[in-house]
């Protein structure tokens, strides 16, 4: 059987995404085919096609992290999935991604999609909801009433730490690049919105908070990281959730205000830790109507 899939023979822009008709593939023990119904699109996957990443995949290769669709295919010995059932991917096999009609994941990264979610809305949740998950519960320990700076909460990281911080108690700040971006991280939650396109944003941001964030993510630490040791509170923490290049910061702030910062990589996942987010973001989406 065929499917039509966008493959990539060799890194570059965008023009090296290619749509073709591809053998649908059949999944080797302990993988699961997926009909996909939804895809989601990541600034990494980017990364990966113009060939800037740590991890690469062999060429030529379908893109695609996260998605939702339909169990198609089970491969021997998976348990707990049945042909038909809704479901949601946190991951797949490298090369067999969800820029098709069909892909290849190994069964611990396929989860059953609560009746009442949409594909749409499970294939939104591999990344950036996982991502914020990580930081903000295991990374940082946030804490309910903490004021939470987001860097880029208009993204898709940056939205998903708002809606999970603010639904925990946390008191969430943001920032974007646009009066739109603004506008739309207020509704998610955000308790103040900065446009970091402004020259005096961190001016702002410190009039704001005087003693600090206890907790900044960063997207952009190439840009933002030197800034954020001016922001954060004493015994504060950054997590550092992105980075396109390197970044040169006075050590001395942090150790003044006994500050932290704490890398994360989102392949990091142990399968423990995803069961945990899985149990957790399942239990919200249920609770959805």
């Amino acid at each position: 059987m065929k499917c039509q899939v966008i493959r990539v023979a060799e890194f570059g822009g965008p023009e090296k995404l290619v749509e073709m008709e591809y053998d649908v593939p059949s999944p080797s023990a302990g993988n699961v085919l997926v009909k996909v119904e939804a895809t989601g699109v990541n600034p990494v996957e980017t990364y990966i096609r113009k060939g800037n990443y740590a991890k690469l995949p062999e060429l030529p290769y379908t893109p695609g992290t996260e998605g939702a669709g339909t169990v198609a295919e089970i491969g021997e010995g998976v348990k707990g999935l049945k042909v038909g059932d809704r479901v949601f991917l946190t991951d797949t096999l490298s090369g067999h991604g969800t820029y098709g009609q069909y892909c290849l994941s190994p069964s611990s990264e396929v989860h059953r999609l609560p009746d009442n979610s949409s594909f749409e809305i499970g294939a939104s949740i591999g990344i950036a909801y996982r991502t914020a998950w990580r930081a903000l519960f295991l990374k940082s320990k946030m804490k309910k009433g903490e004021l939470v700076l987001v860097h880029g909460a208009s993204g898709g990281v940056g939205m998903a730490s708002l809606q999970l911080g603010k639904d925990f108690g946390a008191r969430m700040v943001g920032t974007a690049g646009s009066p739109e971006g603004m506008e739309f991280i207020k509704s998610l939650g955000a308790e103040k919105a900065f446009n970091h396109t402004n020259r005096e944003y961190i001016t702002e941001l410190n009039e704001f908070a005087p003693n600090g964030f206890g907790l900044i993510l960063t997207m952009r630490a190439h840009s933002n990281l030197g800034k954020d040791t001016v922001l954060v509170a004493n015994g504060g923490k950054i997590v550092i959730v992105g980075a396109q290049g390197s970044s040169t910061i006075n050590p001395r702030r942090l150790m003044s205000k006994e500050a932290s910062i704490q890398g994360l990589m989102t392949w990091n996942f142990t399968e423990a830790e995803t069961k945990q987010f899985v149990d957790f973001i399942s239990e919200k989406l249920k609770a959805e109507r």
